[in-house]
Order: structure tokens, then sequence, then C-alpha cells
């Protein structure tokens, strides 16, 4: 039987928990971005899933017809490039090895293979870029679990003691063992009548940790669902819920933060539907691309939100001036 993989990150060093970190936060991310589209007709050999792993992680993503399949697949742009700095040879290769290439079509969006078939290449956006802003997310937010992980250690309040002699060790040893268990110890002593006057001396002992560096940990975390939060506002889910201030957000505010959550998706639908377009119009296929119902339950979510605050009644103007006027005025009659 496997071990979980809770024990088995137990047992690595810290940087290679740091690389496990940075692995699962990306793989979070890629998740998220890969289940924004929802394709529909799409043949069996051809997962949109993939179509969206190569589009989110490397910027383009190839096409084609492989052994009578339609298939897609990592692509470079190569051999002389057109008027606009693109490459007119696609070279496409799959996972297990197989490399075709294909030559722009005159004309057309198409490359084409010496054997006369097609090639269709999409992109994930104008630049033709992966979403690689996901690699810088995942690192900061390892480096945030590595320093919460530290800061609940150093908040530990853990002396150490410093034993004169080996009987003294073995008796705070066992202090410490009963106290553990909540037993308690009784201690022989040579001088009782010393100890009962205080004139022992105390045990003397470090303080290698600060119980009140736990305050630091709320910060680590609030900045670790900032990021997270920063993500999502930026690829369409809308995240006023998770302010607080949401209250006292505007309808102008709440404007702004719809719009800039769908400028990202509204870029990456417009490519992709065109990478649709051409898949039919080159292999007659009748596919189609849409946001998946995650994206279209904040769009119709954000929708509601400013019908909400539209239909809210706003004090006039004149109205909350004259009501500070009278505020000042009591205050300054208070005063005098």
């Amino acid at each position: 039987m496997n071990e979980p993989m809770g024990l088995f990150f137990d047992t690595l060093s810290t940087k290679n928990k740091n690389r496990e970190r940075r692995r699962s936060y990306l793989a979070q991310f890629t998740n998220i971005l890969a289940s924004m589209f929802k394709y529909e007709n799409l043949p069996v050999s051809l997962p949109g899933e993939f179509i969206e792993l190569v589009l989110n992680m490397e910027g383009l993503v190839a096409v084609w017809e492989c052994e009578g399949e339609l298939i897609c697949s990592s692509v470079s742009l190569g051999g002389k490039p057109d008027p606009y700095g693109r490459g007119t040879e696609a070279i496409c290769a799959t996972d297990n090895g197989t490399v075709k290439h294909f030559f722009k079509k005159e004309g057309t969006p198409f490359y084409e293979a010496s054997d006369g078939s097609l090639c269709v290449v999409g992109f994930n956006n104008p630049t033709y870029t992966a979403d690689d802003k996901i690699f810088q997310w995942a690192s900061v937010l390892s480096e945030i679990d590595t320093s919460i992980d530290l800061n609940i250690l150093y908040s530990r309040y853990l002396p150490w003691f410093l034993a004169r002699d080996a009987k003294t060790k073995a008796a705070i040893e066992a202090a410490m063992a009963n106290t553990k268990a909540g037993e308690y110890l009784v201690i022989q002593s040579n001088n009782l009548l010393a100890d009962i006057e205080g004139n022992t001396k105390e045990i003397e002992r470090i303080d290698a940790t600060d119980v009140a560096n736990s305050d630091k940990i709320q910060y680590l975390l609030s900045a670790h669902n900032e990021i997270e939060r920063w993500f999502t506002q930026l690829y369409g889910i809308n995240s006023n819920n998770n302010t607080s201030k949401q209250a006292q957000m505007s309808v102008d505010e709440v404007n702004a933060n719809g719009a800039s959550a769908a400028v990202i998706p509204m870029i990456k639908k417009h490519f992709r539907e065109q990478l649709v377009a051409d898949i039919n119009a080159a292999f007659g296929t009748d596919i189609s691309v849409d946001f998946s119902e995650v994206w279209n339950i904040q769009e119709a979510k954000l929708e509601a939100e400013v019908e909400a605050l539209e239909e809210a009644p706003e004090e006039a103007p004149e109205e909350a001036e004259e009501e500070q006027e009278v505020k000042e005025d009591g205050k300054d009659s208070d005063e005098d």
C-alpha cells in the first residue's frame, strides 16, 4: 500500500518541502484555469482539458490528424517568419515522441504537411504567451507557507534548561515527563531548610522561542489569502465577498472590479473561439466553446450585485452636507 502523501511530506527536507509546495500550488492554479472553458462536440481523441493545459502552460496549441485521429499537441513556430514575425513552419510534437512538420498554407489560417494534411494552431492570448504568472504566485505562496511553519515552531514556549550535573539533568527530565503525563513528582533535597527559605538557585534556562511571535502568523495568513484573491480576481472570479468593505462598496467600485475581472477571461475566450472556428473549417467538425458553469455563475452573481446596489436608495448630496453641518455645530457647542 502506498504511503499517504501527508506522511511522505513529513519525511522531506525543508528544501524538498518548498519544492513540493510550489508543485502543489502550480497544480492548483492550473486546474482552476483548465476549468474556465467548456467544449462541446469534441472528438474522443481530442480532450478539452489537454487543449487547456497546453494553452495555459505553453501559450499555443496545435490540432492535427495523427494516425486517422484528430489530436492536439505542443507546437513550435519556426522557419521563415511572416511580415508579423510569426514562423511559417509548425513543428508539432506529441508526448509519445511523434513529430510532424507543417508549413503555412497561403491565403488560409492553416498549416499543411507534405502529405496534404492540415494543422490548426491556436493561441492563448494576443501575445501567444502562457499564463506564467501562476509560477510566481506558486513560488510566493510556498514561501509564505514555510514562514508560517517556522513562526508556529518559533512561537512555542519551550525553554532549554541548563543542568549543572547529571543528577540535576535527570531530575529535570523526570519532572518534564511527569508534567506531560499529568503526574506529580517528588525531588529529594539535601538542604530542606534552605529550600524553604528560598535560598536555592533557579534552574538556568535559554528561551529560544517566543510565544508572542504567534502574532505574525495572522499577517502571513492574510498575505496568503490576498494572493489567492488576486489570482481569482484577475481570472474572472469576482471576490467582492472576500473583502471587509463589501457593504461600503459603491456601484462604480463593483462595476470597476467586475470590469477588471472580465478582461483576461474575455481575451482567452476570444482566442479559443477563433481556434474552434479554424478547427471546424479545417476538419468539418462542429465544436463549440463557452465559459464553464463556474464562470457563468460568477458573471450572473456580479450582475445581481450591481443591480442590487443600483436599486438601493442613495442619500442626496445636499442632505449629506446638511447632516454634516449639524454634526459640526453640535460638536462646537459641546466644546464651548
